[in-house]
């Protein structure tokens, strides 16, 4: 029973050795132990903040991002239809002059004719003397 009934004596050495041990670590442990607690506090302060500006700069750096890609894509389509119309071109140029080729060739063809054929139908007209040309 003597566990259960604590004794005035052992009462007052427990409030003592307890407020000793109180004034102890107020003066020496919870300065240090709250000026850690403030400074982690601060830095996990700061990280948020860093978060929060890292994640502002990232959505900034996306909309720079899109709008780069965007301007990339109209410049993309605008080389595209350049390049088309291009295209195109080359190829009615292309045709253009394989006609032009053809009339070429049928226009020498018809020199040909006319120096070759008419110069001894010439000769022949002037063997001839239809015109009494001395």
């Amino acid at each position: 029973m003597d566990l259960i009934t604590p004794d005035v004596g052992l009462l007052f050495w427990t409030l003592v050795s307890f407020s000793i041990l109180y004034l102890i670590l107020r003066k020496f442990a919870w300065g240090p132990i709250l000026g850690a607690v403030k400074e982690r506090e601060e830095s996990i302060k700061a990280a948020l903040d860093a978060a929060d500006n890292a994640k502002k700069e990232m959505e900034n750096l996306k909309a720079d991002n899109e709008k780069i890609l965007n301007e990339a894509k109209t410049e993309r389509e605008a080389m595209l239809k350049e390049a088309r119309e291009m295209k195109s071109k080359l190829i009615s140029d292309a045709e253009y002059k394989d006609q032009f080729q053809w009339f070429l060739a049928i226009g020498l063809l018809f020199l040909f004719i006319e120096v070759f054929l008419f110069d001894t139908k010439t000769f022949w007209l002037k063997k001839l003397n239809l015109f009494n040309e001395n």
